[in-house]
């Protein structure tokens, strides 16, 4: 997750990306499809949802930002935002995972006959990545960016849905703190802040289910013990607010 291979993604997946925009017509849309109520809720908030909820949310994205030039400076300051130089290098280190999931989830898009060659160009012009960050050890840079408890829910997610290598999770295992955050996410957290009460509405709902899809997708033939124990908790979660 670093400027290299960011810079092969625009080589290779986004200026191709463009170009066909730029000079003819193609066919694509996101794995989910088109939500109005959930576009309304990124207008409201201008674009200030973490951004691997954002992740989840590429054809609302995309079409707000390529229809309305109003929201355009928005969506980059939300994204410049992230990679503040006063934020820790642990904050940044997240956030660099979560751009570069953005990133490959747009490069996802397929089979709607939507083109945003706006959206695509600011994309492509954005960039907030300004350094590499590495740590040694994962638990680290973990539990170092958690100052809130909501940072908590952020952090597993994040954890969960970006291509990180298999150590990160023994790291995690091996620090007492780090694996009591963790577990108590699981335990408590995750139904905390994505399934309590007051966040049944219809849009945090859908976000939600996108989220909890491709993490259950993407695990599902793990062996990875903490892994195997997060699916377990998750989906049993989910099957009790669903009942």
């Amino acid at each position: 997750m670093n400027m290299k291979q960011v810079d092969k993604y625009k080589k290779e997946i986004l200026i191709p990306i463009l170009t066909i925009c730029l000079f003819g017509f193609v066919r694509f849309g996101s794995a989910y499809g088109y939500d109005s109520a959930l576009m309304e809720y990124i207008k409201k908030e201008k674009f200030n949802l973490e951004l691997y909820e954002l992740s989840f949310c590429t054809e609302e994205v995309l079409k707000i930002i390529e229809s309305d030039s109003t929201y355009q400076n928005d969506f980059i300051k939300r994204i410049n935002r992230a990679f503040d130089k006063r934020l820790s290098e642990s904050q940044r280190y997240f956030h660099t995972f979560e751009y570069v999931f953005f990133l490959n989830q747009i490069s996802t898009i397929k089979n709607y006959k939507i083109i945003y060659p706006k959206s695509l160009l600011i994309i492509e012009n954005l960039q907030p990545l300004k350094r590499d960050y590495t740590f040694k050890n994962y638990s680290f840079p973990f539990q170092n960016y958690i100052e809130y408890p909501e940072q908590v829910d952020d952090a597993c997610i994040i954890s969960l849905i970006t291509d990180l290598p298999s150590t990160v999770w023994s790291d995690i295992e091996r620090d007492k703190l780090a694996l009591y955050r963790f577990n108590a996410w699981l335990e408590f957290g995750f139904e905390e802040f994505r399934y309590y009460p007051g966040t049944k509405s219809k849009v945090k709902s859908t976000l939600n289910k996108r989220i909890v899809d491709y993490i259950s997708s993407k695990h599902k033939n793990s062996s990875m013990p903490l892994i195997v124990k997060a699916l377990k908790s998750i989906n049993h979660t989910v099957e009790k607010y669903n009942k």
